[in-house]
């Protein structure tokens, strides 16, 4: 992860300040109200806090994954080249070409090459004060008033770009609530949704 200082986009400061009211954990909490200030010392003890959860970590920096490695022949051959896959996700005011440099920079090795194999389009993030999403959160509040509804800078990928450059707002939303467990087999082998959770998300939707 990119170790840039922290610069809050405007959905991910709603994010941490509507969810910190709520957030379980006391030391989080506080982070998540310690991030959006303008101390510096304060933003850096909450990164440090923050960073322990990767899901909460990645709304702070820009992320990449080694996703497909390849190199050699046999076991007992020293391969001439080796080849690694990045999956990278940006910041919204970031590009693909920043980050690039920055890995350059660091590698400091001229053998080693790095190239763009493919990037999605640049867009505007969708506003969370629009009707749209005011319609989602008060639909959400009158089917549970246990639940909050905040925006999220998405860590997947997403086509809604193509659609958010031309003035479309556009908002993924994960309707069924879910716990942790559910959530991080999303795309596994045994990716599930309770009834419960699924009749929640069909009343929402509908």
């Amino acid at each position: 992860a990119s170790k840039r200082p922290v610069a809050l986009s405007e959905t991910t400061r709603e994010f941490f300040g509507r969810l910190g009211a709520i957030w379980p954990q006391a030391d989080e909490r506080s982070a998540m109200a310690d991030i959006a200030s303008n101390d510096p010392a304060l933003v850096a003890a909450a990164e440090r806090v923050l960073a322990r959860t990767p899901k909460l970590d990645a709304l702070l920096r820009d992320t990449l994954s080694p996703t497909v490695l390849s190199g050699g022949v046999r076991h007992n051959v020293i391969p001439t080249e080796a080849e690694a896959t990045l999956s990278l996700r940006t910041l919204p005011d970031h590009s693909p070409e920043q980050v690039v440099a920055e890995l350059r920079r660091s590698i400091a090795e001229p053998q080693v090459e790095l190239s763009i194999a493919a990037a999605g389009c640049p867009a505007p993030v969708s506003s969370h004060h629009s009707p749209m999403f005011q319609a989602l959160r008060d639909t959400i509040a009158a089917l549970d008033d246990g639940i909050i509804t905040v925006p999220y800078l998405s860590t997947g990928a997403t086509e809604s770009a193509y659609l958010r450059r031309h003035g479309v707002q556009c908002y993924g939303i994960l309707p069924f609530p879910l716990p942790d467990e559910d959530e991080a087999g999303m795309h596994d082998h045994d990716e599930r949704v309770s009834l419960e959770a699924f009749t929640f998300g069909v009343r929402l939707l509908y």
